[in-house]
């Protein structure tokens, strides 16, 4: 018998309307904060980054690839500016600060822009992550570390992180920490099981959790990780895999997003 889809064209309709509906108004709001009530809170820029990142996914639904990674540049440039006015002495609600961003510097690395993703992992900032108001995880502390550190192309320092007591991590982010491990070890081979496997373990979550859900479309941090691995070792790598649209991988044009922010 033939699996249920995780997601229908219905699904994707839907999605459209609700963007349709949410960006002008949450953008409104946004441009027109004077005291800026939305920064300090950190609540505005949030939303934002959240529904970014729903809007890429949707549209890889409808094949438009080079736009998604334009929405995923979005979600983690709206993160680096919560950073920013932070640094800046705004006051900005601590849990918006936590580890858990390490997947914004996923999905800067997804985007293919250099820039964004050095400005971004250059204001992760762990330490701040680490306060008990942020309300970081240990699995967050740790794939944070680790991202942070690959990233920045410190890999002795990723290996020491890799040789630690691991965590137990969340079922949605299996596998991320053994891709990271092969992107570490500089092997190629490892890589592409791993990533075989967390794709895998993603088809599974998203199937059960996310039926009719954009984060249900396909597995967009496996191309994170993809250009983590080519990032870190300076080559380019294909992956072949159902969950991962190769229209995201090789050399591919972003289309960049406009909010007039």
């Amino acid at each position: 018998m033939a699996k249920k889809p995780r997601y229908t064209q219905e699904d994707v309709d839907r999605w459209r309307e609700d963007h349709e509906q949410w960006l002008p108004v949450l953008l409104d709001r946004l441009r027109n904060d004077p005291d800026h009530r939305a920064i300090r809170r950190g609540g505005g820029y949030a939303a934002l980054g959240y529904k970014a990142w729903g809007r890429s996914l949707y549209c890889i639904a409808e094949g438009s690839f080079a736009k998604a990674l334009g929405w995923l540049w979005v979600c983690a440039d709206v993160r680096a500016r919560l950073y920013e006015a932070f640094s800046a002495g705004s006051h900005v609600s601590p849990e918006y600060l936590g580890a858990g961003n390490w997947q914004a510097l996923l999905h800067a690395h997804a985007s293919t822009d250099g820039a964004l993703t050095a400005r971004f992992c250059r204001l992760y900032d762990l330490e701040l992550a680490a306060r008990p108001e942020a309300r970081s995880t240990r699995d967050s502390m740790y794939h944070g570390r680790l991202l942070k550190a690959l990233t920045e192309g410190r890999v002795d320092d990723a290996r020491g992180v890799l040789g630690e007591r691991r965590p137990k991590v969340e079922a949605m982010f299996r596998g991320y920490v053994e891709c990271m491990e092969a992107v570490a070890a500089d092997d190629d081979h490892a890589f592409r099981e791993a990533i075989s496997a967390a794709s895998t373990a993603w088809e599974k979550y998203a199937s059960r959790f996310w039926r009719g859900l954009p984060d249900a479309v396909c597995f967009l941090n496996g191309v994170g990780l993809i250009r983590l691995a080519e990032h870190v070792w300076g080559r380019g790598i294909i992956i072949e895999d159902p969950s991962i649209p190769g229209e995201l991988q090789g050399d591919v044009q972003m289309e960049r997003i406009d909010l007039g922010l």
